[in-house]
């Protein structure tokens, strides 16, 4: 359960950063997009337009695969989590969330297509998650969310990033 949670938080904190930036630049989301009538019509505010907007762009985002995803974040956000060595492990602790979700925590082709170079047992075989599994978990996440800080910083500067490190 823990690392389905911490899957979780670090796909929050991507959607967050996705939110924050195309709230404040709409036009990250692309002159194609759509959008129904009915949810503009709902909307109280131009914001909300956007907001909805957002929402239904992070949900297309969620059903991606690692490599999409990281594509997608590149043309929003000038981001290549690829370039993140913690992202390679975070795709295979993803895979691992998906299998003990999907399938009781038995590896399949799946896992191993999603887990890469990073899978940890063949096809057919159960998925270890032991403390120290999630403790090296943990500490990939916290890998990206500092690389994230530091190259989002580097292409959208922040006064509160630099005063935050002071």
């Amino acid at each position: 359960n823990a690392v389905v949670q911490l899957v979780t938080i670090v796909e929050t904190m991507l959607g967050d950063i996705v939110r924050a930036v195309v709230v404040r630049y709409p036009k990250k989301l692309g002159s194609k997009r759509t959008l129904s009538i009915q949810a503009v019509l709902e909307s109280t505010s131009l914001e909300e337009v956007h907001l909805r907007a957002t929402d239904a762009l992070l949900n297309e985002l969620a059903y991606k695969s690692p490599a999409e995803f990281s594509d997608s974040m590149q043309q929003l956000l000038s981001v290549n989590l690829l370039e993140c060595p913690a992202f390679h492990c975070y795709m295979e602790i993803k895979a691992t969330r998906d299998i003990f979700i999907h399938n009781r925590g038995v590896a399949n082709d799946v896992y191993i297509r999603k887990a890469g170079s990073h899978a940890r047992v063949k096809s057919g075989m159960n998925l270890p998650a032991d403390n120290q599994y999630f403790l090296e978990s943990y500490e990939h996440c916290l890998q990206i969310a500092d690389w994230l800080e530091d190259e989002l910083h580097g292409h959208w500067h922040s006064s509160d990033y630099e005063n935050g490190k002071q």
